[in-house]
Protein backbone atom coordinates (compact mmCIF):
# COMPACT_ATOMS: atom_id res chain seq x y z
CA UNK A 1 0.00 0.00 0.00
CA UNK A 2 1.19 3.41 -1.04
CA UNK A 3 -0.08 6.24 1.64
CA UNK A 4 0.81 10.22 0.20
CA UNK A 5 1.47 12.55 3.27
CA UNK A 6 -0.07 15.72 3.13
CA UNK A 7 3.09 17.15 1.97
CA UNK A 8 3.32 14.33 -0.52
CA UNK A 9 -0.13 15.72 -1.96
CA UNK A 10 0.41 19.21 -2.11
CA UNK A 11 3.71 18.32 -3.84
CA UNK A 12 2.26 16.22 -6.58
CA UNK A 13 -0.39 19.00 -7.10
CA UNK A 14 2.19 21.84 -7.20
CA UNK A 15 3.74 19.35 -10.10
CA UNK A 16 0.90 19.11 -12.46
CA UNK A 17 -0.05 22.56 -11.93
CA UNK A 18 3.82 23.55 -12.65
CA UNK A 19 3.61 21.05 -15.84
CA UNK A 20 0.67 21.94 -17.05
CA UNK A 21 1.49 25.36 -17.13
CA UNK A 22 4.88 24.97 -18.85
CA UNK A 23 3.73 21.75 -21.21
CA UNK A 24 0.22 21.24 -21.09
CA UNK A 25 -2.40 19.07 -19.56
CA UNK A 26 -0.93 16.08 -21.71
CA UNK A 27 2.20 16.29 -20.31
CA UNK A 28 1.61 16.78 -17.43
CA UNK A 29 -1.10 14.30 -17.31
CA UNK A 30 1.66 11.58 -18.67
CA UNK A 31 4.05 12.97 -16.05
CA UNK A 32 2.20 12.62 -12.99
CA UNK A 33 1.75 8.87 -14.36
CA UNK A 34 5.32 8.25 -14.86
CA UNK A 35 5.78 9.49 -10.89
CA UNK A 36 2.83 7.41 -9.41
CA UNK A 37 4.31 4.39 -11.26
CA UNK A 38 7.74 5.14 -10.32
CA UNK A 39 6.56 5.38 -6.77
CA UNK A 40 5.02 2.03 -7.34
CA UNK A 41 8.00 0.64 -8.47
CA UNK A 42 9.70 1.87 -5.37
CA UNK A 43 7.00 0.42 -3.23
CA UNK A 44 7.92 -2.88 -4.94
CA UNK A 45 11.31 -2.61 -4.16
CA UNK A 46 12.00 -2.67 -7.73
CA UNK A 47 13.60 1.23 -7.60
CA UNK A 48 16.60 1.95 -5.95
CA UNK A 49 16.58 4.33 -2.82
CA UNK A 50 19.48 5.67 -0.25
CA UNK A 51 19.31 6.79 3.27
CA UNK A 52 18.12 10.25 3.59
CA UNK A 53 21.44 12.11 6.04
CA UNK A 54 20.90 11.90 9.50
CA UNK A 55 17.85 10.15 9.18
CA UNK A 56 17.69 6.21 10.20
CA UNK A 57 14.24 5.32 8.60
CA UNK A 58 13.63 7.87 5.43
CA UNK A 59 15.32 7.08 2.62
CA UNK A 60 15.07 8.87 -1.13
CA UNK A 61 14.56 7.80 -4.39
CA UNK A 62 15.68 9.84 -7.55
CA UNK A 63 12.90 9.41 -10.37
CA UNK A 64 13.40 11.67 -13.78
CA UNK A 65 11.49 11.48 -17.32
CA UNK A 66 13.49 9.47 -19.69
CA UNK A 67 16.24 11.96 -21.30
CA UNK A 68 15.76 14.69 -19.16
CA UNK A 69 18.15 17.01 -16.98
CA UNK A 70 16.37 17.30 -14.37
CA UNK A 71 13.80 14.77 -11.71
CA UNK A 72 12.29 14.96 -8.33
CA UNK A 73 13.53 13.16 -5.59
CA UNK A 74 11.00 11.19 -3.22
CA UNK A 75 11.34 10.90 0.18
CA UNK A 76 9.86 7.85 1.81
CA UNK A 77 9.68 5.25 4.64
CA UNK A 78 9.01 1.78 4.71
CA UNK A 79 5.75 0.77 7.02
CA UNK A 80 4.47 -2.52 7.64
CA UNK A 81 1.77 -2.47 4.75
CA UNK A 82 4.18 -0.63 2.61
CA UNK A 83 5.52 2.42 2.02
CA UNK A 84 4.79 5.99 3.26
CA UNK A 85 5.32 9.19 1.15
CA UNK A 86 6.84 12.11 2.66
CA UNK A 87 7.63 14.49 0.24
CA UNK A 88 8.30 14.93 -3.59
CA UNK A 89 10.57 17.35 -4.85
CA UNK A 90 12.65 18.59 -7.43
CA UNK A 91 16.12 17.84 -8.04
CA UNK A 92 17.27 21.57 -7.90
CA UNK A 93 15.16 22.32 -4.83
CA UNK A 94 17.24 23.91 -1.50
CA UNK A 95 16.51 20.57 0.86
CA UNK A 96 17.50 21.54 4.02
CA UNK A 97 15.06 24.95 3.25
CA UNK A 98 12.38 22.88 2.00
CA UNK A 99 12.37 19.56 3.35
CA UNK A 100 9.56 19.74 5.94
CA UNK A 101 7.97 16.18 6.85
CA UNK A 102 4.87 15.14 8.41
CA UNK A 103 4.33 12.47 10.66
CA UNK A 104 0.98 11.13 9.68
CA UNK A 105 -2.25 13.07 9.57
Amino acid sequence: MIEYGRFARYDLEDIASWTSQNYGDEQADRYIAMLHDSIQDLADGQYASRPLKDSESIRVSYVRWPKATYGHNVFHERTPDGIYIYRILHSSSDLPLVLVVDSGE
